[in-house]
């Protein structure tokens, strides 16, 4: 019903838009067309047209919207690069689809192509603190600081090595989950996730929590992101779209809130603890913030930072793993030699440790 009310509401609106952008433009002299022709910005790579107002308002309205196929649409049709502006020309996106345009723009301009535009609604705003976490926060001193923070922190290379002991244990969740199939084939992807965020989880604040409550905040995380892209709804007239699609922002705020009840006690334990450990937590209760006059970090910024280190690193890694058996599997020699490489590494030693560098040369030659 609300989509209805919606749909016909902004029908009306790009009707009255519509009419007075034609007023503007009739009304417009031909000097001040000029005017603004000579300040115009360079121009965009190719790309679909969109229709002012109405496309980023359906766009907007989407719940489910698998964007992949699109891009790859449009990358056929337009080249290697090309711009998509889902919400509008005023915010258009450049996609770069090709390895070597990639590494110029990314690699060789990157400084010149590092920027990042502020806001994005209020639902960014909610899950990120105001945009207090490293995918959100505009480039300056608290982005510096917060990437700094996880950087040259837990996932520093010396860190890493103080996890050895959670590694093995999310080894043994991992065995435990495949061979608990008690021989039946096995969809990887699964346990992988699993044990990617079991790993997460203890790199994060520092315990084992137990299963009932790894799995609770897993499959919170997963709610959260499953229905990102429908919460992005309210970067649009936010003041009416929470009116149209109120259950869905008390969807986004009850979720909110059940993040800040699972995390807020981890972090507290943390910081009563003295935070004198080598997880993610512990590093962003000593983190202070220099655009606030050297504040710390508030419990609800440390869960947007911890959400999103969970989030960034479970399916990414999942992934490559998956991909790295799907190969392993297609090449059966390369598992015999893959085994004696770690074999030789670890020097007969079942329980030592590889590093990082050398299992890094062994699995991608």
């Amino acid at each position: 019903m609300e989509d209805w009310l919606f749909y016909s509401l902004t029908s009306l609106l790009c009707l009255a838009c519509s009419l007075l952008l034609r007023a503007r433009a009739s009304a417009a002299s031909p000097k001040a067309a000029a005017a603004a022709e000579a300040g115009a910005a360079p121009p965009l790579p190719p790309g679909p047209r969109t229709v002012p107002v109405l496309d980023p308002l359906l766009f907007l309205a989407r719940r489910d919207f698998d964007v992949e196929p699109t891009l790859r649409r449009i990358a056929a049709e337009h080249g290697p690069v090309f711009t998509f502006a889902p919400l509008g020309p005023s915010r258009p996106a450049i996609f770069v689809a090709a390895r070597g345009a990639a590494h110029r723009a990314l690699v060789q301009r990157g400084a010149a192509f590092a920027s990042r535009p502020r806001g994005g609604g209020p639902a960014s705003a909610l899950l990120s603190s105001g945009g207090r976490n490293v995918s959100s926060a505009p480039y300056g001193p608290t982005w510096r600081a917060v990437r700094r923070c996880i950087s040259s922190g837990v996932l520093n290379p010396a860190r890493l090595r103080a996890f050895s002991d959670a590694r093995r244990w999310v080894l043994d969740v991992l065995i435990s989950h495949v061979r608990g199939n008690g021989g039946a084939p096995v969809t990887v992807m699964e346990p992988f996730q699993y044990a990617m965020f079991c790993l997460l989880v203890y790199m994060c604040f520092g315990d084992r929590p137990g299963d009932a409550r790894v799995r609770e905040i897993e499959a919170l995380q997963r709610e959260l992101l499953g229905n990102f892209l429908s919460f992005q709804v309210f970067a649009f007239l936010p003041s009416i779209t929470k009116i149209v699609f109120r259950k869905r922002w008390n969807k986004l705020v009850s979720l909110r809130r059940r993040q800040e009840e699972l995390f807020v006690p981890l972090i507290r334990a943390r910081r009563e603890a003295g935070a004198g450990g080598d997880c993610y937590v512990d590093s962003l209760v000593k983190l202070t913030i220099p655009e606030d006059g050297g504040r710390a970090l508030t419990d609800g910024e440390i869960v947007s930072l911890c959400s999103e280190f969970m989030s960034a690193g479970t399916d990414t890694t999942a992934t490559a793993l998956q991909w790295i058996l799907a190969n392993l599997v297609k090449n059966p020699a390369m598992q015999d030699k893959l085994r004696e490489d770690i074999t030789a590494a670890v020097g007969g030693d079942a329980d030592g440790e590889v590093r990082e560098e050398d299992l890094l040369q062994v699995i991608t030659k």
